[in-house]
C-alpha cells in the first residue's frame, strides 16, 4: 500500500525523508506493517560492516565498530551502551562453552572485527567476606604522590591502579599523561569522600579487580606507597559496593 510510504513536503523516497516525516509515517502504519518494517531494519543492520554480537539468550544481534586491539573492556562498554545494560556484567563467547579471555585483544584471540561473537549477561559477583583495610591509604604522604607523578614509564600495576582510581572518581583517562593530572595534593581528600559507587561504575570496575597486573604481589612490587594505598582503597570501595548491591537485590526479593 503506497499510502504508508507517502512522505509529503517534496520528499520522494524514504532516503530523502526527515526524521519527523518518518515518525509521522510510522505512527500511521498497522501492527503488521510495523513488524515488516522492523524486519527490514534488522536486515539492513545485519548488512552493515562491523563485529556482530549475538545474545545467547534472545538471539538479538548488536553491531559495534570494533578495533583489533580492543579487549573485553572496550567491547563490553560498546555493547552495554547500545543495550542500556550498564548494571549487568557481560561475558563474551567465541563458542557457547568458551568464555573470551578478558585481557587479550581481539587480534590475539583470532577474532575478526567483521566477524561475530556470542554474549551473555549476568549479575555482579558475590560480595567478598573479608574486610579490606584502608590503613595504607592514610600512610600516603604528599611526597609519595609527587614521586609517582614524576614517573615517565610507570609499572603496569601503577598504570592500572590509576585507571581504576580515575574510574571511581568519574574522571576520563587511560593515558598516563592524563592520569598524572589526578596526582595532586587534593587526591587523598577526593578518594576519602567516596565510600561506594553506582552499579554502572561497579560493573566496569570488575575488569580491574581481576586484572593480572593488579595482583597484590605486583601492586607491592611497585614499591610505591601511593599505589599500594590507593589500590587498597579501590578494593575497599569494590567490597562495600558489592555488599550494597546484593543487599539491595535481597531487600527487593531478587535472588543473587
Amino acid at each position: 500500500e503506497n499510502r504508508g510510504f507517502a512522505m509529503g513536503s517534496g520528499a520522494s523516497s524514504l532516503a530523502d525523508a526527515t526524521s519527523q516525516q518518518l515518525s509521522t509515517v510510522v505512527a500511521e502504519l498497522s501492527l503488521e506493517q510495523r513488524q515488516k518494517l522492523r524486519s527490514a531494519v534488522e536486515i539492513l543492520e545485519a548488512l552493515e560492516p562491523g563485529l556482530s554480537l549475538r545474545s545467547v539468550l534472545s538471539g538479538e544481534v548488536v553491531k559495534v565498530q570494533a578495533s583489533k586491539d580492543w579487549t573485553y573492556r572496550e567491547l563490553s562498554q560498546a555493547l552495554q551502551g547500545k543495550l542500556q545494560a550498564q548494571k549487568q556484567v557481560v561475558k563474551f563467547h567465541k563458542f557457547h562453552a568458551e568464555v573470551m579471555d578478558e585481557y587479550s585483544s581481539l587480534e590475539e584471540l583470532g577474532v575478526d572485527v567483521t566477524g561475530s561473537l556470542l554474549f551473555s549477561l549476568c549479575d555482579l559477583p558475590p560480595a567478598e567476606l573479608l574486610e579490606v583495610s584502608t590503613e595504607a591509604l592514610g600512610r600516603i604522604q604528599k611526597s609519595d604522590i609527587f614521586e609517582l607523578k614524576a614517573m615517565v614509564r610507570p609499572y603496569k600495576a601503577s598504570q592500572r591502579c590509576m585507571e581504576a582510581v580515575a574510574l571511581l572518581l568519574q574522571k576520563q583517562g587511560c593515558d598516563w599523561q592524563e592520569l598524572k593530572q589526578l596526582l595532586t595534593p587534593e587526591l587523598l581528600q577526593q578518594v576519602q569522600a567516596i565510600d561506594t559507587v553506582s552499579d554502572e561504575v561497579l560493573v566496569q570496575l570488575q575488569w580491574y579487580i581481576k586484572h593480572p597486573d593488579c595482583e597484590m604481589d605486583k601492586i607491592k612490587h611497585t614499591t610505591s606507597a601511593c599505589v599500594v594505598g590507593l589500590w587498597h582503597w579501590v578494593l575497599a570501595v569494590n567490597a562495600k559496593s558489592l555488599a550494597k548491591h546484593h543487599k539491595a537485590r535481597t531487600d527487593h526479593g531478587v535472588r543473587t
